[in-house]
């Protein structure tokens, strides 16, 4: 059964959101995603991808495309286009995210 819930929510804070909690206020401070049901297959299909990104020198620069049709397949998730477009926005929104510490770290130094 895919994660709902509380469940969602820590698993996307630890794989998504959550980095040293020395510099960084716990997961507990972060605010709740809410994930509807439609996006459950997509969300669920990007959490098991999260080890397939490609990495350059500035840090990852996407998902390695191949791996998420095998994960689809081994998840039992029909890839469409609306499951496959669903998922390059949150890889999209996490490359953002990723951009944005990468600044803050470098303008830190």
């Amino acid at each position: 059964m895919p994660p709902v819930g509380d469940q969602v929510t820590e698993q996307y804070c630890v794989q998504s959101c959550q980095r040293s909690h020395e510099d960084y206020p716990p997961c507990s401070a972060c605010p709740r995603p809410e994930l509807y049901q439609a996006n459950l297959p997509a969300f669920n299909l990007f959490m098991a991808c999260w080890t397939q990104f490609r990495h350059g020198f500035n840090g990852p620069t996407g998902l390695d495309y191949n791996t998420i049709k095998i994960a689809a397949q081994a998840m039992n998730i029909t890839l469409d286009d609306d499951v496959f477009t669903k998922v390059r926005v949150l890889e999209n929104e996490f490359l953002k995210v990723c951009d944005e510490l990468n600044k803050v770290e470098r303008d830190e130094q």
